[in-house]
């Protein structure tokens, strides 16, 4: 159970991918530890969750090379702001910087649409000043 007072965004995330998305990794910089994003979001159907914490990012690995989907947020209640990216496969080449993802977001805005990046693109939108906002987004292939 959440506190009355605990900042929490809830996440509404869909994979319309042709790639099973598997959590490798969640930053919390901002607010307790204790993830709640999903170890696996298949393919298709929604998955929603309530993460606690006011600046939060997760990385997922896909594909048979395991390319690499990095989804941060802040929640702050002035200006909430979102931040995706995609990082190509490569043994030991493409390690993520958390440090510069948060600097990504700290300079970004309430909607993100990576575009086409390695065949794949994600759409992130929270609501800009809400202090319990929803983050939806999609994860789609694009051909």
């Amino acid at each position: 159970m959440m506190a009355a007072n605990a900042k929490y965004t809830n996440v509404q995330f869909t994979n319309s991918s042709d790639q099973i998305l598997k959590q490798n990794a969640v930053t919390i910089w901002d607010g307790p530890l204790g993830s709640v994003v999903p170890l696996v979001i298949g393919l298709g159907s929604p998955v929603e969750f309530n993460q606690v914490g006011s600046l939060v990012g997760f990385e997922c690995k896909f594909g048979e090379t395991y390319c690499t989907l990095i989804v941060a947020w802040s929640n702050n209640g002035v200006s909430n702001k979102v931040y995706a990216q995609i990082l190509p496969a490569g043994p030991g080449t493409h390690t993520v910087e958390w440090a510069q993802i948060r600097a990504k977001l700290e300079k970004s805005g309430s909607i993100c649409d990576t575009g086409n990046q390695f065949g794949y693109k994600c759409t992130l939108e929270i609501d800009p000043k809400s202090v319990t906002p929803t983050m939806k987004g999609t994860f789609t292939t694009v051909k």
